[in-house]
């Protein structure tokens, strides 16, 4: 009854709460309860892809809104991505980035790297739902191989998942595995990446502790990373560690007020 519900009515409701009303959230919200499942959406998005949204979750919320999320991150991606390029998206969440580039560069390598097994059901989802295969890890990159309590930050947002937690009360969603990027390259496991987006909330300096011979070897031209100002030393990494291995670091322009901003290190000489 609910999926009918969503494929009969699912245009009307997705214009509805993009008009801003709050009715859809409210329906979401009951139908979430009645089914004890998370109800989704398959709507397109700016660029003609097919996705799957709840009106409950911040980052899809801004998606039927707007048609996209942070679309200065897609654009700086594809702006970098040359020709049979691969392109790692870590901290995928949902897929956004990873299913919109492989369909707009279908001769592009896309490697989505996404911790959250809720989140890689969806991405599996709209994988199918667009016809096109990209390489799913169902896990973090770290500075070590380990297990590690990943933390949702923020209620309806999975987006704010984290493996370091900031507070006491913060308990684990799950545990999932970790591992340098480094290791998966040397490994075979993943290819070398040519252009990397960096979303990991505020462990951005274990991912890059873990990948730092992948960037040493030039073949990575520009890495998109997100930055929130929080006071740590370790937010600041990106700034001091990129530099050092010939990025230079740039802002980049949001369309959309966040307390986080995007910049991207490209190589200078490359």
């Amino acid at each position: 009854m609910i999926e009918y519900i969503l494929r009969r009515f699912g245009n009307l409701i997705t214009i509805y709460h993009k008009s801003g009303a709050r009715g859809a959230a409210r329906l979401f919200a009951l139908l979430a309860k009645a089914t004890n499942a998370e109800p989704l959406l398959e709507t397109l998005t700016q660029h003609g892809v097919k996705v799957v949204l709840t009106p409950r979750h911040y980052v899809d919320t801004e998606i039927i809104r707007r048609g996209y999320y942070e679309i200065e991150v897609l654009e700086a991606v594809l702006e970098h991505l040359r020709p049979r390029d691969v392109f790692w998206d870590v901290g995928a969440n949902i897929g956004l980035h990873s299913v919109t580039v492989k369909s707009l560069r279908p001769d592009s390598t896309v490697v989505a790297f996404e911790p959250n097994p809720e989140m890689v059901q969806r991405l599996l989802r709209m994988m199918r739902l667009n016809a096109i295969a990209f390489q799913v890890v169902q896990s973090a990159l770290w500075n070590t191989s380990t297990l590690q309590g990943l933390t949702l930050l923020q209620p309806f947002n999975p987006g704010m998942t984290t493996l370091l937690p900031n507070g006491d009360n913060c308990s684990p969603i799950c545990h999932i595995s970790c591992h340098r990027a480094d290791d998966l390259v040397k490994q075979n496991l993943v290819p070398q990446p040519n252009v990397i987006k960096l979303d990991v909330e505020g462990a951005e300096s274990k991912v890059l502790e873990g990948l730092t011979e992948t960037l040493q070897s030039r073949s990575v031209r520009a890495v998109i990373f997100e930055h929130t100002p929080s006071g740590t030393t370790d937010a600041s990494i990106p700034f001091v560690r990129l530099p050092t291995l010939g990025f230079r670091v740039e802002r980049l322009k949001s369309h959309h007020a966040a307390p986080h901003s995007n910049y991207i290190a490209v190589r200078d000489s490359f």
